[in-house]
């Protein structure tokens, strides 16, 4: 199986990675350099933030991709799995105190680059240079359903991109579109959670005191119930949100 990642450097999407080279083939893709090596492990640099560049990127590693996999023009690269992880916690605090400019820069990363990646893998299936992956996890998140003051333009944009993948599996009959919520992991994020203010970011009460006890697993251990819980994230109607918790 080829699988393609996006904000593979560090995290649950580095976890994801690391647990499904496990026999299965993985190019990630992170802003920042290779954290992970591998034999069947391909590095890809790209910034979601520069959304200009996203295409080209995508449309060169296909390419590398079906050199690299030595295939006849008639044989195309398929990518089996897309899973849409790569996201930014942007401001926390107050919406009304937020400026605009903040707001599109965190809906840039978490929703519109996704759209962007999905767009070109489905331009290039349809120009037959690949066969586009006809199944999609978007990472999303529980503060896409709370609404609880301080998650700002996170929740907004988590949001946005469940809606987003519901729309998606609704012209994409053939494949299938999950926006999975992975419940608290310890990652990068959540360390940059602990710094905030509690006034200004009520939630991060909660967080912090999950941290170092079981409601908050290592992202390596949520990895690898997400992989081994793929048959039944899928078994759900495309388009679904599904609590990975509720499994």
């Amino acid at each position: 199986m080829n699988v393609w990642i996006t904000g593979t450097s560090s995290g649950l999407g580095k976890a994801l990675a690391e647990s499904l080279l496990n026999g299965h083939s993985v190019t990630g893709f992170s802003r920042r350099p290779a954290t992970i090596h591998h034999p069947r492990y391909q590095h890809v640099c790209l910034d979601l933030e520069q959304i200009d560049q996203i295409a080209t990127t995508i449309q060169t590693t296909i390419s590398t991709q079906t050199e690299k996999h030595n295939l006849h023009p008639k044989d195309r690269y398929s990518i089996d799995l897309l899973i849409l992880n790569a996201a930014v916690l942007g401001p926390v605090g107050d919406l009304q105190s937020t400026p605009i400019a903040d707001v599109e820069a965190t809906m840039s990363v978490n929703v519109w680059s996704n759209k962007v990646i999905i767009d070109t893998l489905f331009e290039s299936e349809k120009q037959g240079a690949i066969k586009a992956p006809s199944q999609i996890i978007a990472i999303s998140s529980g503060a896409s359903k709370t609404g609880s003051r301080g998650w700002n333009t996170y929740s907004i944009s988590k949001a946005a991109l469940n809606m987003m993948i519901e729309l998606y599996a609704a012209e994409e009959p053939g494949r299938k579109f999950i926006s999975l919520a992975p419940g608290l992991a310890h990652t990068p994020m959540q360390d940059l959670i602990a710094t905030k203010d509690d006034t200004e970011f009520p939630p991060a009460i909660r967080l912090k005191a999950a941290r170092g006890t079981p409601m908050m697993p290592t992202a390596e251990e949520v990895a690898n119930r997400i992989i081994a819980s793929l048959q039944t994230i899928f078994s759900h109607q495309s388009g679904s949100y599904v609590d990975l918790r509720n499994i």
